[in-house]
């Protein structure tokens, strides 16, 4: 099937898009080099679609300078070569590359199977050919980024409990291991941890850390004030002089197990307690 590329209309590859969009200011800046020296470097399109270049072409269209092309010509993962080739030229966290890992995988793995289906057939030659996306694809994300497997696993706890945290760790306001924490907590709690994280010279571990005790704190008392009861439960609880209830709210000979733990200070002769008279 022959892909054609829209110029006008570009789409670009998935792997294209997991890296940071440059900001506004930096779009100008790339366009104003652009302007003045030309497009050192070709945009890389394949499948109809632009696989690496994505700010470049941005920023000639913002300079109004005519793009190049050329077509992808590589052996392999595309998207493996994308990601290589921003990773040495981007100045990224191991966070944010932890991150791009797992973004990357259900890409490598949709290749792999693309690749054992175009391999049926070929024998061993087709087997060598998709040799590298067959591979565990977890495995193969965390060496093409440079990562390490329990900043990747940190990247997918977050991913888990609060998705919109890896936004967070690929835009570099949270580390892994600080979207990871942080994911644990309610939503409300989260929200108000990240406006704060965002402020100049804000200490976001601190700030996690913090909100960690305070809503320990709080189930703590909510432990203390709340007795939770199943929906369907029979229990009634009563709370007053417990001779008067008895007397006031049970029936003689209804009540089948009583279980107490003493004393109750109404007026029974312990070994070692003497209770008060009432």
């Amino acid at each position: 099937m022959k892909h054609i590329f829209n110029q006008n209309q570009p789409e670009f590859h998935p792997a294209c898009e997991l890296f940071p969009a440059m900001s506004d200011e930096e779009i100008r800046a790339l366009a104003e080099d652009i302007k003045e020296n030309g497009l050192l470097e070709p945009i890389v399109i394949h499948e109809g679609e632009i696989l690496d270049g994505r700010c470049r072409f941005e920023a000639c269209e913002f300079t109004g300078v005519e793009p190049r092309f050329v077509e992808w010509d590589g052996d392999g993962s595309p998207t493996a070569w994308v990601i290589s080739k921003n990773i040495q030229r981007r100045h990224l966290t191991a966070s944010q590359r932890a991150a791009i890992a797992v973004e990357l995988l259900p890409l490598l793995e949709a290749e792999a199977k693309e690749r054992q289906r175009l391999s049926r057939g070929k024998g061993v030659k087709g087997a060598k050919d998709c040799s590298i996306s067959t591979g565990k694809a977890s495995e193969h994300a965390a060496t093409i980024t440079s990562c390490s497997s329990t900043t990747v696993e940190q990247v997918k706890r977050a991913k888990t409990n609060a998705p919109e945290l890896v936004t967070e760790i690929r835009n570099g306001l949270l580390s892994a291991k600080n979207a990871a924490d942080l994911s644990e907590l309610p939503e409300e709690k989260r929200q108000n941890v990240l406006e704060k994280a965002r402020k100049p010279k804000a200490k976001v571990a601190r700030l996690i850390r913090q909100a960690e005790l305070d809503y320990k704190e709080e189930q703590r008392k909510a432990s203390k004030t709340n007795i939770l009861l199943p929906e369907t439960s029979d229990v009634q609880i009563w709370q007053g002089d417990c001779l008067s209830l008895m007397r006031e709210k049970t029936e003689p000979k209804s009540v089948d197990v009583v279980v107490t733990s003493v004393p109750y200070n109404v007026g029974i002769k312990y070994d070692t307690y003497k209770g008060q008279s009432r």
